[in-house]
């Protein structure tokens, strides 16, 4: 997985000035293709869940409720950690 470095800009376009670019486009930009981040940050969402499955069985609800709170929390993680690493440029 590249984080930084010029495997994530393969056209090696020339960036915008740092005050022309809001932060959050660093998360497509400078880390490795967000998607596949959001679908492993999926992936483990589910993997809680199933990991919860007698929760699954008394309230089905409760248990998506949970997995979707897991994915939240780690999509917010993903979304500082980015941060962090464009302001630490």
């Amino acid at each position: 997985m590249f984080f930084l470095g010029e495997e994530a800009n393969p056209l090696n376009e020339e960036p915008l000035p740092r005050g022309k670019r809001h932060w959050l486009g660093v998360v497509g930009a400078y880390t490795c293709p967000s998607f596949i981040t959001v679908f492993l940050m999926a992936v483990v969402s589910f993997g809680i869940w199933l990991f919860y499955s007698p929760l699954a069985e008394v309230s089905p609800l409760g248990a998506v409720a949970l997995g979707l709170w897991v994915f939240w929390t780690l999509l917010k993680v993903y979304i500082n950690l980015a941060a962090i690493i464009y302001y630490q440029k």
